[in-house]
């Protein structure tokens, strides 16, 4: 009887001890489940990255870079004073508004350029809605041979489509531009700007003033262009720099027609 009571009193003095170890087990378990996730979440990282190296090794083509900027360093187009005399045949200015009857009251005048600040919301810039889209970011330049920031969005519509401006303001620059072909840079004030490129004709001359969703021209396929197509961007020229961002973002509708394809 002594003995089956030391027993008793011996197991009791032991069971403390087990709980203790089965809690100091699972904290070590669950720190190891911890050590585990963080793990698994490293490799499938490294799986991403090293399947990225792959695709870009079997294309023959360097990684394209993971981060596209907010915005993009571009240069200056500059500004000219008069519409070149070789390019005045591709002048096609619209048509000026039917004499007003005796007595109506004049026509307002464009209104002015705006003190934006912010960044503003774009009219959409082309009479038809596009069929395809080359959205803003990193492509791939054969000639040079690496990936290189594509400065705005390229519009896939018919050849003619009617070019429109997508702020007021005053055309800055109107000129064959090296690469965008024939160009109209548009000035909105507070350092914004919007650059049309690829034009077929222009209906504008530099320093005439224009109103949102004037036409400033036709789509053509002028320049470095594969395809008839509108090359648009939104710059802003702050602290002596000129830089490129996104425009689709604060385009208004109409956007793709259809569910047309956006490319990457």
């Amino acid at each position: 009887m002594e003995r089956a009571a030391d027993t008793r009193v011996r197991r009791s003095r032991q069971r403390p001890g087990w709980r203790r170890g089965w809690r100091r087990g699972w904290r070590r378990g669950a720190a190891g489940g911890g050590k585990v996730l963080v793990l698994s979440l490293a490799l499938c990282c490294l799986t991403c990255a090293t399947c990225r190296f792959v695709a870009a090794y079997e294309s023959g083509l360097p990684p394209r870079p993971l981060e596209v900027p907010i915005e993009t360093p571009v240069a200056d187009l500059g500004a000219n004073e008069a519409l070149p005399e070789r390019l005045l045949a591709l002048l096609q200015p619209n048509p000026e508004p039917l004499p007003q009857a005796t007595g109506a009251l004049p026509l307002p005048p464009p209104p002015p350029p705006l003190p934006l600040g912010s960044t503003p919301v774009l009219a959409y810039p082309l009479g038809v809605p596009a069929t395809e889209l080359d959205p803003y970011g990193w492509r791939y330049s054969e000639s040079r041979g690496r990936w290189r920031m594509h400065a705005g969005v390229d519009l896939i519509v018919p050849a003619e489509s009617a070019v429109l401006a997508a702020l007021p303001g005053t055309a800055r620059l109107v000129d064959e531009v090296s690469g965008y072909g024939l160009t109209v840079v548009i000035d909105h004030g507070d350092g914004w700007q919007t650059l049309y490129a690829h034009l077929l004709d222009v209906a504008v001359v530099p320093g005439q003033g224009v109103n949102s969703g004037e036409r400033i021209g036709r789509v053509g396929q002028s320049g470095r262009a594969t395809t008839p197509h509108l090359h648009f961007e939104l710059r802003r020229q702050l602290d002596g720099r000129t830089v490129a961002m996104d425009p689709w973002p604060v385009i208004a509708q109409p956007l793709l027609a259809g569910t047309a394809a956006v490319s990457h």
